[in-house]
């Protein structure tokens, strides 16, 4: 039977994420998405591997304990981890004039104020590190942080020109994954999902 993270999953190659990051530590949420080129190569890209499918890297060059029975098939540097944080703005308030009437020609005006604190969310640059893809799993290993996203705890992926977007299960606020190729992650993520994690 497939996993719960099936269909979502499925649908990055449709996703146009509505929140992201650049190069600043807390960024608007606005990123671009995938460009018409980007999408033409992950059309082709997702065709070559459905046709050969993929192959393992050497154990050697994954900084990564792997779990048994587990593969790693990509490893990228330089990945960037943003996560979406809660940011207090300036307070907005209301103000309501009271005329409050002492003897005749004579009245008290205080001004009754209320205030709130505005909250935004807003995606912060965590840490850099190094992301992996496995048969099980999206690992980023960073310097201060790590992330390990099971794929059958995955509820959707989004993809945009810089990276992808990851909303797991259990968890309220979602993880953003910066970095030069997002094509070739997507594809193998996508096809590990749809195929060869099925059958563990």
């Amino acid at each position: 039977m497939r996993p719960a993270c099936f269909i979502p999953v499925v649908l990055i190659f449709f996703g146009i994420l509505s929140g992201g990051c650049n190069s600043s530590s807390k960024e608007a949420s606005s990123p671009p998405p995938l460009s018409s080129v980007e999408t033409t190569q992950l059309a082709a890209l997702t065709q070559k591997v459905e046709k050969e499918g993929l192959a393992p890297l050497v154990k050697a060059d994954v900084p990564l304990l792997l779990k048994k029975g587990e593969e790693a098939y990509y490893v990228a540097n330089g990945v960037e981890l943003y996560e979406e944080k809660s940011v207090r703005r300036a307070t907005r308030g209301a103000g309501v004039g009271l005329s409050i009437r002492l003897v005749k020609g004579v009245s008290l005006q205080p001004h009754l104020f209320q205030s709130h604190p505005v909250i935004d969310k807003e995606m912060s640059r965590v840490d850099e590190g190094q992301l992996v893809v496995t048969g099980k799993r999206i690992v980023f290993i960073g310097t201060h942080k790590d992330l390990t996203a099971d794929y059958r705890k995955i509820l959707g992926i989004t993809p945009f020109a810089e990276g992808f977007r990851i909303e797991r299960e259990g968890r309220k606020t979602e993880e953003l994954l910066k970095m030069k190729d997002p094509v070739t992650p997507l594809v193998y993520v996508t096809y590990i999902i749809n195929h060869l994690s099925l059958a563990e």
